[in-house]
């Protein structure tokens, strides 16, 4: 399992060094899933944690990078 530290590595790697937060679209290209399915997690509670600036439909949602690298340093993949 590699340490959040370089996980935080690898997502500057990718290009978002600058970055403090990142969309929604970015955090499921990093994970590797599609942004509906982030979406469906957020609902049911799972994922990274994230914020979201303004109510409704159109609020936009936000993940920092370091809330990114520490729930992938802590998920565990099954084969």
């Amino acid at each position: 399992m590699d340490t959040m530290a370089q996980i935080m590595a690898q997502i500057n790697e990718m290009g978002y060094k600058n970055k403090i937060t990142l969309n929604e679209a970015t955090v499921a290209k990093i994970i590797g899933v599609s942004s509906s399915t982030l979406s469906n997690w957020r609902k049911d509670g799972l994922g990274p944690n994230y914020r979201k600036i303004d109510n409704g439909k159109k609020g936009k949602v936000i993940y920092t990078k370091q809330s990114v690298a520490e729930w992938l340093s802590q998920t565990v993949l099954t084969a």
